[in-house]
């Protein structure tokens, strides 16, 4: 009989969990059975024994379902430790140990390339909002579970990324952005905005809440906003970068503004006097400006953003 299988990815500090879900139809954690999970959705945050999916801020279903190996994981649907990973293989001969191991490597690329379902998604607590016509024309995610190591064996070393891509008109041409949810196996979930089409990199923001309902700023602060290289560290690693906020006085930085406006996010970077309740009908006034120079060898030059 099949049966629904949790599997906690990212642990926030309020205890809540992201999980894969999927399902199994047998015991998990032995390592000769062959037993795989079909996993379909990832889902969060929601509590440790997982009550009630759809009602979590953040639902996303897999365009097609992913396989895991059920040894991989203990009974409980929680991923197994480093060292009781390398012990299980160790414990087999060399070549189903070799099999295993190619079958977990398989898992773990897919996994880190995902097409989610449009269909009846949740994005920080925003319903549908991919798909034509909404606020994001798609969404993917990459979960990252183990790292491999030839001589050590697997590793966990758990990570992911929820995106949403919007595409913009630029002229005659279309660009990309990226609002991105970065999480870990603990600690605070970050958002960062990807604006690699206009070779603007920011850093991550750390996100107050899952639900945008009610909207929020974050700060773009001076140490951020000196971290930010976009493409021009690709170009040259030995480039710097260096944003100039003039609007501000000291203390005072760009926002990153969101919202959620039914099945749509809007999102500005604005001047640090934007009034969330009062400006955004008229944010395009509000829009920040950064001058920036970048310095590659002993060549800076001025951009202005």
């Amino acid at each position: 009989m099949s049966k629904t299988t949790n599997t906690s990815i990212a642990r926030l500090p309020d205890d809540t969990h992201f999980f894969l879900v999927g399902d199994c139809d047998g015991e998990l954690g032995d390592i000769n059975s062959g037993l795989k999970v079909v996993i379909t959705d990832l889902v969060g945050p929601a509590s440790q024994q997982y009550p009630a999916g759809p009602d979590a801020p953040c639902s996303l279903k897999f365009s097609r379902p992913i396989e895991l190996p059920g040894w991989a994981l203990n009974p409980d649907g929680s991923l197994r430790t480093t060292d009781d990973l390398r012990a299980a293989l160790g414990a087999v001969a060399q070549a189903q140990r070799q099999r295993l191991l190619a079958l977990l490597q398989e898992a773990q690329r897919r996994l880190l390339s995902i097409d989610i379902d449009a269909t009846g998604a949740i994005f920080l607590n925003v319903s549908t909002p991919f798909g034509n016509g909404t606020a994001f024309a798609a969404a993917h995610a990459r979960v990252a579970l183990w790292n491999f190591d030839d001589v050590a064996g697997p590793a966990l070393a758990v990570s992911a990324d929820l995106s949403a891509f919007a595409r913009l008109a630029s002229g005659a041409a279309e660009r990309a952005v990226a609002l991105v949810i970065h999480l870990v196996a603990t600690g605070a979930a970050c958002l960062r905005l990807e604006a690699d089409d206009w070779n603007i990199s920011l850093p991550d923001f750390k996100l107050p809440s899952f639900d945008l309902s009610g909207g929020f700023s974050l700060p773009l602060a001076d140490q951020a906003m000196q971290a930010a290289a976009g493409v021009f560290g690709r170009l040259d690693p030995q480039a710097s970068v260096r944003f100039d906020y003039p609007k501000g006085g000291v203390g005072e930085f760009p926002l990153l503004a969101l919202r959620a406006r039914g099945s749509i996010i809007d999102w500005a970077l604005v001047q640090h006097d934007f009034d969330a309740t009062n400006d955004w009908p008229n944010a395009n006034t509000k829009l920040a400006v950064l001058n920036a120079e970048v310095t590659i060898g002993a060549m800076p030059a001025a951009i202005r953003i």
